[in-house]
This record gives structure tokens, sequence and C-alpha cells, in this order.
């Protein structure tokens, strides 16, 4: 394995449930007696979010010359 992917691999596994704790704290913070329209808004964004990060740290990993992965 590449130190590119290996680093890759450690970001995704302690920075999403990282997100995903503070997505929970932030979600706690809304007063819990709002009907379940009010928060979808919030919903919505935090499980789409974080997937914006992911492209270009796959783009990183993937500059090494002798990778398989040919980014466009």
């Amino acid at each position: 394995m590449r130190w590119r992917t290996i680093i890759l691999v450690l970001i995704i596994l302690i920075g999403l449930p990282l997100y995903i704790w503070a997505a929970l704290t932030a979600l706690s913070l809304i007063p819990g007696g709002w009907p379940i329209m009010a928060k979808a808004p919030f919903y919505l964004v935090a499980g789409i979010l974080w997937a914006f990060f992911l492209p270009p740290l796959f783009r990183w990993s993937a500059k090494d010359p002798g990778s398989q992965f040919d980014p466009k």
C-alpha cells in the first residue's frame, strides 16, 4: 500500500466518525420539541455535506505516479 492510501483510509476512518459526532452535537442544540420538518434541512445538509470532501481526498491520493487510478 502506498502511504497516501494509508493516510486516506485513516482520514476516512477517523474523520467520518468525528464528523458524525459533530453533526449529532449540533443537532442536540436544536430544541427537541421542533417538528421533523423543521429539522429536515439540517438532516439533508449534514447527510450530504461530508461527500463534498471525499473527491479532493481521492484525487490527492491518486497523484502518485504509480497509481492505477486516473483522476479526470
